[in-house]
């Protein structure tokens, strides 16, 4: 399978927030919660982000089947939003994007992203890419998050 990882850039924001919302319809359903960021951003939301953070996507066939974004505040990378079209899955793309968005986010010494403690195969993942969890804390009375870091 032929997919190219490059930065995306704010005209890029539509297709990334339909991807975005439909990745993340399997956890509405686990956690029986519609409200969550993912899928209630709005359009012009996601335009601000690209103002503040960088953005890696995957491409096949001309569209964007995975995406990640990276913020960098002081010399720590807030890594957020690896999502990727159901399709897609055990390609290898997310370990992709994630080395991408390191290469994107040059002056970061760390990185930290966080997940649901359920999502055993992301989890799983970050160890493989040489995060480490730090702490858990409860997101809410279903959602047990667990934040994660690599040093570089």
């Amino acid at each position: 399978m032929d997919i190219e990882i490059i930065q995306a850039h704010v005209d890029d924001a539509r297709e990334i927030l339909t991807l975005q919302q439909a990745a993340h319809k399997e956890d509405a359903h686990v956690y029986d919660d519609w409200n969550v960021r993912p899928i209630t951003q709005t359009l012009s939301e996601l335009h601000e982000e690209f103002d503040k953070c960088v953005f890696a996507k995957a491409m096949f066939d001309g569209r964007i089947v995975a995406s990640v974004s990276g913020k960098t505040v002081a010399d720590t990378c807030m890594v957020r939003r690896l999502i990727l079209h159901p399709d897609f899955q055990h390609e290898g793309i997310r370990a992709s994007l994630m080395q991408a968005i390191e290469v994107l986010c040059p002056s970061a010494k760390r990185f930290e992203l966080f997940t649901s403690t359920k999502r055993t195969d992301d989890i799983r993942l970050y160890e493989q890419l040489g995060y480490a969890a730090y702490h858990h804390e409860d997101f809410s009375p279903l959602v047990r998050i667990v934040f994660m870091q690599k040093s570089i």
